[in-house]
């Protein structure tokens, strides 16, 4: 760039004296001068402008930039969460299978221990119970309902026969011993029908069963 640093100005005299004059070469000069204060402002505004155009770019891909980042913190964030979620409903499963397994060792226990016990007292009831008057009680109606028709025998346990009642003694029946028979047990017998009087045996395979009552056989799945 060509710097202008003086201008001479010529002043005249006589008719045109105070007056004066510029001379073509620093008129030149001037416009010269304009030019470059023109070309240097349209530069500037270009650079502006240019400087704008980049500021507002880099704004752009910032702003873009930005909102990627907070689209992928939203993305982790919502896997935290989901990952939370799935974890705390595992727990909470692992937890209720646990729990119903605990309640199911627990159940089964008390079970057991309440099939022990009832086993236990059954079969303690059991030596009490006066065989002889409940086997009076049932022959009663037996012999009324068989001895028209046949003959009946009645066999016993030798322990039961030593204490029948007179009850039995007077029923239109034959009474023996037979040492076959557990005690308690009896057996009215015809040509034609024989039946069984075992209450101290049911008691004895009930008391058996209760005792090796497992869980599983009284648990029923919903």
């Amino acid at each position: 760039m060509k710097r202008i640093t003086t201008l001479n100005i010529i002043r005249l005299g006589g008719r045109w004296s105070g007056a004066t004059v510029v001379p073509r070469a620093e008129m030149a000069k001037l416009a010269q001068a304009e030019e470059i204060i023109q070309d240097a402002r349209r530069r500037a505004a270009r650079y502006l402008q240019q400087a704008r155009a980049r500021n507002h770019a880099q704004r752009a891909r910032l702003r873009r930039r930005l909102a990627q980042a907070q689209r992928m913190h939203q993305k982790h964030c919502a896997r935290q969460l989901q990952q939370a979620k799935e974890q705390g409903t595992n727990a909470a499963l692992g937890w209720l299978i646990e729990q119903q397994h605990w309640e199911h060792q627990v159940y089964q226990r008390l079970t057991r221990q309440i099939a022990h016990g009832l086993a236990a007292r059954l079969s303690a009831i059991s030596q009490r119970i006066p065989w002889e008057q409940m086997l009076s009680e049932q022959l009663a109606s037996l012999c009324q309902e068989f001895h028209d028709t046949h003959p009946l025998t009645l066999k016993v346990a030798p322990a039961l026969f030593e204490r029948l009642p007179e009850e039995i003694l007077r029923l239109p029946l034959t009474v023996v011993r037979d040492g076959a028979l557990l005690a308690g047990d009896a057996c009215l017998e015809s040509p034609m029908v024989r039946i069984e009087l075992k209450l101290p045996g049911q008691i004895a395979q009930l008391c058996q069963a209760l005792s090796s009552l497992e869980w599983t056989q009284l648990y029923e799945p919903n």
